[in-house]
């Protein structure tokens, strides 16, 4: 067995041992830190479909520790649709390098700008790591070396490479594997209110196919869209595809 195998294995256990999504995505960081990764950020969407219907904005369930300062500028003036390693995490499964500006390709000028006012906010730094799982699952890890020169990062990388991707995967498989009640921790019957109103019902015609009344329904509703954090049905129904709770 090889070494890296030997690191799965270690870090399955580990991070199989975290009791909540908070220690997992604490010691995830530990980890990391080590190599010189100062903040991450990591989302993911069940259905490339959905990323292609409304943006990768809208698709993606997120978690972020990059700074307050560069999130609150970023949700403002730009989308992460304009975001270059979050569009390659989308379409390729290779490393995404922020600083290789060979993998820029020819960005449109808000691409462009997106790119180079990340600079600002020290996030020039760093790697994306696609993620792929199921037929339709994608998404990505972003790690940024805030710390770290691009000689400094390249090394960093060129040195560990395997142990920091395998970390990642590792994070990326028990996040959504033991801990998807955390995530979202809608009800059966939540659920199957969002389901029908995927498949265009209103709230009369649920009531009638479940057996309860409207309020009861707008209830049931409405306690989804709060625990989805969904300013409105739509969105708490393309929430809920997000996270394959509801199938499209």
């Amino acid at each position: 067995m090889g070494n890296k195998e030997y690191l799965i294995t270690d870090m399955l256990q580990k991070y199989q041992g975290s009791p909540d999504l908070n220690d997992l995505w604490q010691t995830f960081h530990h980890d990391l830190s080590e190599y010189g990764v100062t903040s991450i950020y990591y989302g993911w969407t069940h259905s490339l479909n959905l990323v292609e219907e409304v943006g990768i904005a809208d698709a993606v369930w997120h978690m972020t520790s990059h700074s307050k300062e560069y999130n609150d500028h970023f949700g403002e003036r730009f989308t992460i649709n304009n975001d270059l390693s979050a569009i390659h995490c989308m379409s390729k499964i290779d490393p995404f390098i922020w600083h290789n500006r060979q993998q820029w390709g020819e960005p449109t000028e808000q691409q462009l700008k997106f790119m180079l006012d990340s600079f600002q906010f020290n996030m020039g730094v760093g790697v994306s790591l696609p993620v792929r799982f199921n037929q339709f699952g994608v998404g990505g890890i972003g790690l940024n070396f805030a710390d770290s020169t691009e000689k400094e990062f390249n090394k960093i990388w060129a040195s560990y490479r395997d142990e920091i991707s395998t970390i990642g995967f590792v994070y990326d498989e028990l996040a959504r594997g033991n801990h998807m009640q955390e995530i979202c921790p809608l009800s059966p019957r939540e659920i199957e209110v969002l389901t029908w109103l995927t498949l265009g019902k209103n709230i009369k015609m649920i009531a009638h196919k479940i057996g309860n009344s409207t309020s009861t329904v707008d209830k049931q509703i409405r306690s989804a869209r709060r625990k989805l954090n969904a300013r409105n049905n739509e969105q708490a129904v393309v929430k809920a595809l997000i996270l394959g709770l509801i199938e499209p």
